[in-house]
């Protein structure tokens, strides 16, 4: 191993596999997929078979999707809003 590629290594945090992501967020794989399918999670492609996950883009889709509590219990600090499902619904949002 050349020494540029040892200091590059121990500069960048170990990337996740997708299984290892859905672990730490407790969720199937499947919504992992589904999460980087629609952009909430960046991920690396580094053969057709293979996708990897920077954990720091895990912590920060964490820390956006955290919710505070306020008297009358939690409360999303960004809600999640389904277009789909207002479009579906026959509601025009007023």
């Amino acid at each position: 191993m050349r020494a540029d590629s040892r200091v590059m290594e121990s500069q960048v945090e170990k990337l996740w596999s997708v299984p290892d992501a859905a672990q730490v967020l407790g969720v199937s794989t499947k919504t992992v997929w589904r999460l980087i399918r629609c952009g909430d999670i960046p991920a690396v492609t580094v053969s057709p078979r293979r996708t990897l996950i920077d954990p720091s883009d895990v912590r920060a889709y964490i820390e956006a999707h955290k919710t505070r509590r306020n008297d009358d219990g939690p409360v999303a600090t960004e809600p999640f809003v389904r277009a789909s499902a207002d479009r579906n619904s026959g509601h025009d949002g007023s």
